[in-house]
C-alpha cells in the first residue's frame, strides 16, 4: 500500500515547524541569561565583594608578633598585631611603598592593590624593616622605614627546598634521590637557587628510580598540565641530624591513560592507577636518613587489607539497630562493577565563524558497560514479624536489587573545545 500525501499534513507541519522555530530564539536568550547570572555568583565574581574574611597569621621571629593580610572594600592592606600589648596597626604605608615601588620600576603602582600578598622580612626574617617579595618577574626588595625599593630579578622558589630547624642545611629531591646542601651559601650564591645540583650538595641515597622516587611521586597529568614547584614529602629531625623521607612503591602498577581534549590536538597521559582486584598496588613507605653518616634505614610499614572504612560511630548505630547484621564497617565493593571501561564513537566538528570555536557533534558507544542489579544486605529479624509471609514480604518490597544501568550508547554537542 503506497501512503497518499495530505496537504493537511503538510500545512500542520510547516505550522508545527514555524512555532518551534519561533520558540527557538527566546529559549536560547532565557539561558543565556540563566547562565549569565549564575556565573555572577561563582567565587571568582564573589570573593572581591566580600572583606575582612579571613586571616592567615605570618608570625615574626619573637613568636610574639604576627601579621596578615585583610581585605577592605577598597582593596588590601597589611596588618601588625602584637597580642601582647593588644596593638593592632597597619605594617606600613601602602600610599608611600606604591610611590616607592613606582620610582624604583618605572611603573605605575596601586596603592589599594599592590602586586603581591605575601612577603619575607630580609636576612631571613631579623630584619623588620625591609620586605622583600616577588611580582611579575621581578623582585624587590624595599625599606618600610625610609620607603625606598630596588628591583633585582626573580628568584626561585623556595617550595622545592626543605629547610633544617637549624636553618643551617636544605634538603630536595633531584633524580629521585635526597641530597643535602648549605642554606646560606645556596641562598647567597648568583644563580644557585634555582638549580639543583652543585653548591656543594651531598647526595644522600642512590637507589631512587622512576615510579620509586623518594619524597616525590612522578607528576600526575594535572601537575604535567600547569608545572608548579613541588614540595618533597621531607622532614627533619628536631636536632637537624636526620631525615624521614616518604617513599611509594609504583613499579609493574597498571598504567591509567588519560586524554586531554583542551588544546586543538588532543593529548595522552598516563599515570599509575590500581583498580580494586589488581594483584600489584601501590606501596608506601618511609626512610630514616642519618645525614653525617648516610645510614639509610626503611621502616617496615604494613598497609592496612582495607583502606575504605565507615566512621566508627556510624557502624555502631547501625549494630545497635540491627545486631543480626553485624557490621565490621568495611566497605565492600558490589561485585562485577570494577572494570575498566572502553568507548569508541565517532565525532563531527565544524568551525563557527563568529564565536572562532568548533561545534561538536559526538557519538559514543561503550561496548564494556556495567549493567547490573545491585543487591542490599537484608538485615531484617525474622523475629519482628508475625509471621513467615509479613518477612517474606518485607524482604521482597525493602529488598529488591537497585538497578545499575550504564548506558551503552551517547550522544552529546557543544559549542567549545570541551565537554
Amino acid at each position: 500500500m503506497i501512503p497518499m500525501f495530505s496537504p493537511s499534513a503538510a500545512r500542520r507541519t510547516v505550522r508545527c515547524a514555524l512555532v518551534s522555530s519561533a520558540l527557538l530564539p527566546s529559549l536560547t536568550v532565557s539561558a543565556q541569561v540563566t547562565y549569565t547570572r549564575a556565573e555572577r555568583l561563582l567565587s571568582w565574581n564573589t570573593s572581591p565583594l566580600i572583606s575582612g574574611d579571613s586571616v592567615r597569621p605570618q608570625w615574626l621571629l619573637d613568636g610574639n608578633r604576627f601579621w596578615y593580610r585583610n581585605k577592605t572594600s577598597a582593596g588590601a592592606e597589611f596588618v601588625l598585631v602584637d597580642p601582647v600589648r593588644n596593638v593592632r596597626a597597619e605594617l606600613f604605608d601602602n600610599t608611600r611603598l606604591a610611590a616607592a615601588m613606582s620610582t624604583a620600576n618605572d611603573t605605575s603602582y596601586d596603592p589599594t592593590r599592590l602586586p603581591f600578598r605575601t612577603f619575607k622580612f630580609t636576612d631571613d626574617g631579623k630584619n623588620e624593616h625591609e620586605i622583600e617579595f616577588a611580582t611579575g618577574k621581578r623582585r624587590f626588595v624595599c625599606d618600610i622605614a625610609s620607603y625606598r625599593c630596588t628591583v633585582h630579578d626573580t628568584l626561585a622558589s623556595d617550595v622545592p627546598y626543605v629547610l633544617s630547624p637549624d636553618k643551617k642545611s636544605e634538603a630536595f629531591i633531584h633524580k629521585y634521590n635526597v641530597y643535602v646542601r648549605p642554606h646560606a651559601a645556596c641562598t647567597s650564591a648568583p644563580g644557585a637557587r634555582g638549580t639543583m645540583s652543585g653548591c656543594d650538595s651531598t647526595q644522600l641515597t642512590t637507589d631512587g628510580v622512576q615510579y620509586w622516587s623518594y619524597g616525590l611521586g612522578d607528576p600526575r597529568p594535572s601537575e604535567l598540565q600547569k608545572p608548579q614547584p613541588r614540595r618533597p614529602q621531607i622532614r627533619w629531625s628536631p636536632d637537624s641530624k636526620k631525615l624521614a623521607v616518604y617513599r611509594t612503591d609504583e613499579r609493574n602498577v597498571a598504567q591509567m591513560p588519560y586524554i586531554s581534549y583542551t588544546p586543538q590536538r588532543p593529548k595522552v597521559y598516563t599515570q599509575p592507577y590500581a583498580l580494586p582486584g589488581d594483584t600489584v598496588i601501590p606501596v608506601p613507605g618511609f626512610h630514616i636518613i642519618t645525614v653525617a653518616t648516610k645510614s639509610n634505614v626503611a621502616v617496615n610499614v604494613q598497609p592496612r587489607p582495607s583502606q575504605l572504612t565507615m566512621e566508627p560511630s556510624r557502624v555502631n548505630d547501625l549494630n545497635n539497630q540491627f545486631p543480626q547484621a553485624g557490621f565490621d564497617g568495611r566497605v565492600l565493593i558490589a561485585p562485577n562493577t570494577q572494570k575498566i571501561r572502553v568507548s569508541t564513537g565517532i565525532e563531527l566538528q565544524v568551525m563557527l565563524p563568529v564565536v572562532n570555536a568548533p561545534f561538536r557533534l559526538y557519538w559514543a558507544y561503550n561496548p564494556s558497560v556495567v549493567r547490573e542489579y545491585l543487591q542490599p544486605p537484608i538485615v531484617a529479624d525474622r523475629s519482628a514479624f508475625p509471621n513467615q509471609n509479613t518477612f517474606l514480604n518485607s524482604v521482597a518490597q525493602f529488598g529488591q536489587g537497585y538497578p545499575y544501568l550504564e548506558k551503552r550508547t551517547m550522544f552529546r554537542f557543544t559549542i567549545g573545545r570541551t565537554f
